[in-house]
């Protein structure tokens, strides 16, 4: 599971999850300058930072190994905030 940032829809890849899949009218979506073939929709229940999350994803297969993409849709609804801190070693 990868936390993409640039992209504020979840995505599933379609063999993930045996959940069925919902019918959506939804049937391209751009993302990181790609067009994706959307199949439907999944409810999926997962645990991050031992905490459960319930979360809609776009079912398509997207350009990584990454099983899905988290986007910033989930951020917005858990109320969550993503810190970024960089670090680096002295020369």
């Amino acid at each position: 599971m990868v936390i993409d940032t640039s992209c504020n829809v979840s995505i599933l890849q379609p063999t993930v999850s045996s959940c069925g899949v919902i019918i959506t009218l939804t049937k391209q979506q751009a993302v990181a300058r790609e067009t994706l073939d959307v199949k439907g929709l999944q409810m999926i229940t997962f645990l991050l930072s031992m905490l459960e999350y319930t979360q809609t994803f776009l079912v398509c297969l997207i350009p990584t190994e990454a099983a899905s993409l988290l986007g910033t849709d989930i951020l917005e609804k858990s109320g969550a905030i993503m810190i970024l801190r960089a670090e680096y070693a002295p020369c």
